[in-house]
């Protein structure tokens, strides 16, 4: 199975998720957001099998390179066209939610620290507290299930 892992060229590290990945039998492909050509489609042929988008020190809110933030937000619209499962962590879930019709905003107040988390999905996503540190503020899509 294979991972495109989307990520900054300055850290482009998938951490324990990358391992995790790894241990289950994925390959990982790396694509920079910050140094990929735009002319060119950014999901290879053949597709794959899931989509993982890397936290940045940028925000969508506040592009700090516009044409990449809209490039990213394609390639996730092309991935659910696709049935391509994503996931992303902190700048890659303000992406799929850019991408899909939710907002981002800076925060009244930044998340640092642990801060308690409430879901609906305890199987999936335990309650808090979690570590939190962020400045920036997520509005979901419509139509999307916020888990916690």
């Amino acid at each position: 199975m294979k991972v495109l892992v989307v990520g900054n060229t300055s850290d482009p590290d998938s951490g324990y998720v990358g391992e995790r990945l790894e241990q289950r039998g994925y390959l990982s492909n790396f694509l920079a957001r910050d140094a990929a050509d735009l002319a060119v489609p950014w999901l290879p042929v053949p597709r794959p099998d899931l989509l993982l988008l890397l936290g940045s020190p940028w925000s969508v809110h506040a592009p700090v390179d516009t044409a990449a933030r809209d490039a990213e937000c394609q390639l996730v619209r092309d991935a659910v066209q696709d049935d391509v499962p994503i996931l992303g962590l902190c700048y890659g879930a303000q992406i799929i939610a850019a991408a899909l019709g939710g907002r981002v905003t800076l925060a009244a107040r930044p998340e640092c620290g642990l801060a308690e988390v409430e879901t609906t999905a305890p199987d999936l996503v335990p309650a808090g507290p979690w570590v939190s540190f962020h400045a920036d503020a997520i509005e979901a899509p419509p139509h999307a299930q916020v888990l916690a």
